[in-house]
């Protein structure tokens, strides 16, 4: 037999041995409890902030939203930190003056725009945008949507149909635009 030839029955040998193996290894992991999710954090923080918001204990609300931000700005995605935000404006909402609760959640809502443009999505830039109108920052909204519209240009015409029809929705809501209490934007 040749060197090649006995390559060749190595590795098939190997393949006899080692496909079973495989498939045993994945039945056993299959058995086994699934790890947590990368997200499991920043969700069960935020759950901690709507718990002490309801028990009325606002600095403890305070310190689970610290590390669900910390957990969110590690998870690589826009969608934890566009729920840190709005925790945010929640915490503002039950412990009076909301300046820094608002300006946490602009700073949120920023981090979450900026990576849903880098990772170009339509819907994370489209869902930050809607979440400035909420604080009723124009300039931002507008940033917002011209990128949305850069990224739906690339899409399909679904694409740029979602970004008019919330175009319209952000932009004809009065309600959207009204200053804060505190008289800021």
């Amino acid at each position: 037999m040749t060197q090649t030839g006995r390559a060749r029955m190595v590795l098939l040998l190997a393949m006899l041995v080692l496909a079973p193996l495989a498939v045993l290894a994945g039945r056993l992991c299959a058995c086994m409890p699934a790890a947590p999710t990368p997200d499991a954090g920043w969700r069960a923080r935020l759950r901690d902030v709507d718990t002490a918001l309801a028990e009325g204990r606002v600095s403890r609300a305070v310190r689970a939203w610290h590390d669900a931000r910390a957990l969110a700005a590690r998870s690589g995605s826009w969608e934890p930190l566009l729920a840190v935000g709005d925790a945010a404006r929640w915490i503002g909402e039950a412990a009076p003056p909301p300046h820094a609760a608002r300006e946490q959640a602009r700073m949120a809502y920023l981090q979450a725009l900026f990576r849903a443009r880098a990772q170009e999505s339509i819907d994370g830039v489209l869902r930050a945008t809607e979440a400035f109108a909420r604080l009723g920052d124009r300039d931002v909204v507008e940033g917002g949507l011209r990128i949305a519209e850069e990224l739906a240009a690339r899409r399909d015409a679904g694409a740029r149909a979602r970004v008019r029809d919330t175009a319209a929705r952000v932009r004809g809501s009065r309600a959207a635009w009204q200053p804060a209490a505190d008289g800021s934007l």
